[in-house]
């Protein structure tokens, strides 16, 4: 129930900034409620990553991509964008020199309403230039992959003449939206053997594989644009737990006690 209500909110706050009756949402900052059980998700093991970037990645005889956005979900694999923040990606927030990328919008559905804010019944796509919370905005430094896709998607614009300020876009320049860019993940996966899964599942299998890589789970937290890092702990501690049952092991070597220890007694 509190869920629900703090998403009602949220939605007519947001119709309210996009109808320039308000200049800021008050729920931004306001995290949602906890929910009582942990959310079901899932992460592709790393043969099923290798079939979906082949797949995605897969083109034609002249070079072209058969997915015109299709190496866009091997970019999430490197950098744990959410679905709306890769969409609302624009050319300005990318800094080539320093090889790095500012997340600061994100493309959403939100719900058509009225003049009196009843609901139409209908759904629009909106580029939002007020991410879901302050710590949504942040700066995410592109290893070389993810440096080299955003290169890749900056010479085709130039190449196909298209005028566009944002990294992803259709062919006519515009945003993707987010049921446009779903269903092709759908047909990646449809043309695999991996599970069926939505696009979350590559942010997730990402911040897996960065913490099994080692890296703290502050920054991932910080990377991922989470509020907290209990967030990033309430979210992945299920699937972590094979890794911190032995994480101790680490000190046996480092405060080891005497060889003749227990022989003593």
């Amino acid at each position: 129930m509190r869920k629900k209500v703090y998403d009602a909110l949220k939605a007519c706050f947001k119709f309210a900034v996009i109808q320039y009756d308000m200049e800021r949402s008050p729920m931004l900052g306001i995290d949602p409620p906890v929910k009582d059980e942990i959310e079901e998700i899932y992460v592709y093991n790393e043969a099923e990553i290798k079939q979906i970037i082949r797949e995605a990645t897969k083109t034609y005889r002249n070079g072209s991509y058969v997915y015109f956005n299709g190496p866009a979900f091997v970019l999430i694999l490197h950098t744990g964008l959410r679905c709306g923040e890769v969409l609302g990606l624009k050319w300005s927030d990318y800094d080539s020199k320093n090889q790095c990328i500012k997340v600061r919008s994100d493309v959403e559905y939100i719900e058509e309403r009225n003049e009196d804010l009843e609901k139409t019944g209908k759904q629009i796509a909106i580029l939002q230039n007020t991410p879901k919370s302050k710590s949504s905005i942040r700066e995410i430094h592109l290893n070389n992959t993810a440096n080299s896709i955003i290169q890749m998607l900056y010479s085709r614009q130039k190449k196909m003449k298209i005028d566009s300020e944002y990294i992803l876009c259709t062919k006519n320049g515009k945003f993707v939206t987010p049921g446009s860019f779903r269903k092709t993940f759908g047909k990646i996966v449809e043309n695999t053997n991996v599970q069926r899964a939505g696009i979350h599942a590559l942010r997730h299998t990402f911040a897996t594989q960065m913490y099994h890589k080692g890296v703290e789970v502050k920054k991932i937290s910080a990377i991922l644009g989470h509020s907290s890092v209990k967030i990033t702990y309430d979210t992945y501690i299920h699937l972590w737990k094979g890794a911190l049952d032995t994480a101790t092991d680490v000190l046996d070597e480092t405060f080891k006690l005497d060889d003749n220890f227990g022989m003593k007694s």
